[in-house]
């Protein structure tokens, strides 16, 4: 249908194109780099000179230079976080297929820029091979084969003869193929995987990898009578023999250059280890490279490169034929519990958990506004820590012991709870109305209670007891008032107050079960937010005399809020898919904003509404100079024109429209292309509806082409318009 529009359309697109600014990344990492998540396997897309790794928790990484610089993506074909990507494999530079541990495999047709999902079965798969013209296999478990012939447009199961899990498959050349169970049974195809049979049942405990030279020539990698063992084959299967046997080392996965075997796993205490033997396994040597932790495969890159990668994100890269290593990424140990800035400077409390899991942890310091950080703090597993300045600072443990800083963290004393019964409480949170007066939160199962210091913490006296109810977070918002918050089982919540510097505290009801209330802020003296791990938000205006609940749309299993104003803030979380949102009226409704990472963040703190930081797990610290949100700005220049905000321009599933319409309002949607011709139309209630967006389809539910379109909201008064780019 044509418009009137058209002209007018074609010119503004004329002017957003000409007048185009790039926009800055939502996020850019600190730390770790590229990213934290296991690396299941690595590969080279035929044709080019692309590395794609996959990932546990959704998460991609793509590399053009040889691991120099990553880009990462995550929830690729819309996977959920928990579901790991398991292995990667191209037929062609355009055309890949990936298997997951929930039974999806996911394909592009474009090299990585865009994947579609399809369910191929009710269990995990575990590995995945393109052998050629349109015919792929997965395998997985319970002795399950899946073969595509059609370029994985449609998936039959294929007979293997066993129920045991599928481990590890390799084909040689395209015809012939090998697969090993977990309980041994050697599989065999000679027809392009349409048909297996076992040639062999190998006595082992457990089976991790499997490489054919060719059809004679083979290797086993596993364990033998809870032995790890590395085995070799000269005759397709029939008979193998040991060539290591070394308990020091613990195998995963095995490659091999012209005449070099390379092997790779983890020694003790879980550090990482690289063999070479170029005597086809008579001999090792195990080449000197960074410490990491333990690898579980191996990508070769050319005759002379190779990457080693593993849990946690490690990556190590030989490039000289594989005398010498370098570490591109090594893990982060420590997961990131809570953080307190003064200004530019900061402090975070880790949980940390190094090489065998055992505990420890600490306080780390950045005086650039979380660009570096250094070390502040050594020992135990952190709880939480509070400044009171840039100079007088406390930190509780998981244990019954604190510290305390007058130095801006250049020293630490440390204090413990009490002797017994007092060595079985455990501290939890603090917060000062003066240098000297404070309070701190702690519990013993199932008892919280409250004390306060009137000398800086060198002594405590109990103030409140909250007979039942276990607190966990304190916060003092002026040098009278505090509040703290807790719950009993998700049931019974509290939220008490104080006027009189904790001397005296009074309950105040929240009028209804909201969960396991998880969080509490205050802006300033007068307007609060407090968290509920149900998706609610509680804000009072009055200084806590009263709250007022909202709903957040979006179930993001809440952790944290932060506001930086009356209208912008942020709520982040741990869901399995988004895990953090933005608000910018107050608190009523929610958008998600772009995220790189697929872990839960557990704080988060902002400078203004631009600039802020995101922290996590296994080390995640992220900033945003945009508030965290990639998109153009379609300026208001009369009042006759409403302000719209896109994000993310370009978008690939969905684009969001932030507008400032308000509530209650009736608009009309439209969407046109560069030729003027409308192609979406659609009358919206803002009452109804939390947000607007559009998922790139036109009104017959067919989805648009790649390109530049146009879209007009109205509400007959008031009018925005904008461009949208839409790739994949």
């Amino acid at each position: 249908m044509k418009v009137s529009f058209k002209i007018a359309f074609l010119s503004l697109y004329l002017f957003l194109f000409n007048n185009t600014i790039w926009a800055q990344e939502a996020w850019q990492r600190i730390s770790p780099y590229p990213q934290e998540n296991k690396i299941m396997q690595m590969i080279r897309i035929p044709e080019t000179t692309t590395l794609v790794g996959v990932c546990v928790n959704a998460t991609m990484l793509f590399s053009d230079d040889i691991g120099e610089s990553w880009e990462i993506k995550i929830n690729p074909g819309g996977i959920a976080n928990p579901v790991d990507l398991n292995s990667v494999s191209f037929s062609d530079s355009q055309k890949g297929f990936i298997c997951c541990s929930n039974g999806m495999v996911l394909k592009t047709t474009n090299g990585g820029l865009h994947w579609d999902s399809l369910r191929v079965s009710s269990t995990g798969l575990t590995e995945i091979y393109a052998i050629h013209n349109g015919l792929i296999i997965t395998i997985g478990k319970n002795g399950s084969i899946f073969i595509s012939e059609d370029g994985g447009m449609h998936y039959n199961e294929v007979d293997s003869g066993t129920e045991s899990d599928l481990k590890a498959l390799s084909f040689p050349n395209d015809k012939i193929g090998f697969i090993i169970s977990q309980s041994g049974e050697l599989l065999k195809s000679t027809d392009y995987g349409l048909h297996w049979e076992t040639i062999d049942t190998l006595t082992i405990s457990t089976a991790r990898d499997l490489l054919f030279i060719d059809e004679n020539d083979g290797y086993f990698v596993g364990g033998e009578s809870g032995e790890d063992v590395v085995k070799k084959t000269m005759d397709g299967g029939v008979n193998w023999e040991n060539i290591l046997t070394d308990q020091s080392y613990h195998s995963y996965s095995i490659v091999k250059s012209d005449t070099t075997l390379i092997l790779t796993g983890y020694k003790w205490y879980y550090k990482g280890f690289v063999l070479l033997s170029n005597d086809d396994g008579e001999t090792w040597l195990e080449p000197d490279f960074p410490a990491t932790y333990f690898f579980n495969d191996l990508c070769l890159y050319d005759e002379n490169t190779v990457l080693a990668m593993g849990s946690f994100g490690d990556l190590i890269i030989s490039r000289d034929h594989f005398q010498t290593w370098e570490k591109i990424y090594s893990k982060k140990s420590y997961n990131a519990i809570d953080i307190c800035f003064i200004d530019e400077q900061g402090f975070m409390a880790m949980d940390y958990f190094g090489h065998g899991g055992v505990p420890s942890g600490g306080i780390l310091k950045t005086i650039d506004y979380g660009l570096n950080w250094h070390g502040s703090l050594g020992g135990n597993s952190m709880r939480s820590v509070y400044f009171y300045d840039e100079n007088l600072g406390y930190a509780c443990t998981f244990d019954c012991i604190y510290y305390k800083t007058t130095n801006g963290g250049q020293y630490w004393a440390e204090y413990e709870i009490g002797p017994w019964p007092l060595s079985d409480y455990r501290p939890k949170d603090f917060g000062f109305f003066t240098q000297d007066t404070g309070l701190l939160c702690i519990d013993l199962e199932p008892v919280g209670k409250i004390w306060k210091t009137y000398d800086g913490g060198s002594n405590w006296v109990e103030v409140y007891d909250t007979l039942g109810i276990m607190l966990d977070k304190v916060c003092v918002v002026n040098e009278s008032t505090a509040f703290a918050i807790g719950d009993e089982d998700y049931n019974q919540n509290l939220l008490i107050k104080t006027n009189d510097q904790g001397e005296t505290w009074y309950a105040i009801e929240l009028n209804e079960t909201t969960g396991h209330l998880v969080d509490i802020f205050f802006l300033n003296e007068q307007i609060g937010f407090i968290l509920s791990s149900e998706n609610k938000l509680f804000k009072t205006t009055d200084g806590g005399n009263s709250w007022i609940k909202n709903t957040i749309q979006f179930d993001i299993n809440p952790k944290s809020v932060f506001f930086i104003n009356d209208t912008v803030g942020y709520v982040s979380g741990s869901s399995s898919y988004r895990n953090i949102i933005k608000t910018t009226d107050g608190g009523e409704n929610w958008f998600p904003i772009e995220q790189a990472w697929t872990n839960g963040i557990t704080a988060m703190h902002f400078f203004n509404e631009n600039h802020g930081l995101i922290f996590g797990n296994l080390g995640l610290v992220a900033k945003t100079e945009t508030g965290g949100i990639v998109g153009e700005t379609a300026h208001k220049s009369k009042k006759t024109e409403a302000e719209l905000f896109v994000f993310p321009n370009p978008f690939n599933d969905r684009v969001y429209f932030q507008h400032d319409f308000g509530k209650a309002k009736i608009v009309f949607f439209q969407i046109f292309d560069v030729h003027g011709d409308l192609i979406r139309s659609e009358k919206m209630n803002l009452s109804v509806i939390n947000e607007i967006s559009w998922n790139g389809c036109n009104d017959f539910g067919l989805s648009v082409k790649n390109g530049i379109y146009f879209c007009r909201i109205t509400d007959g008064l008031k009018s925005a318009s904008c461009t949208v780019i839409k790739i994949n």
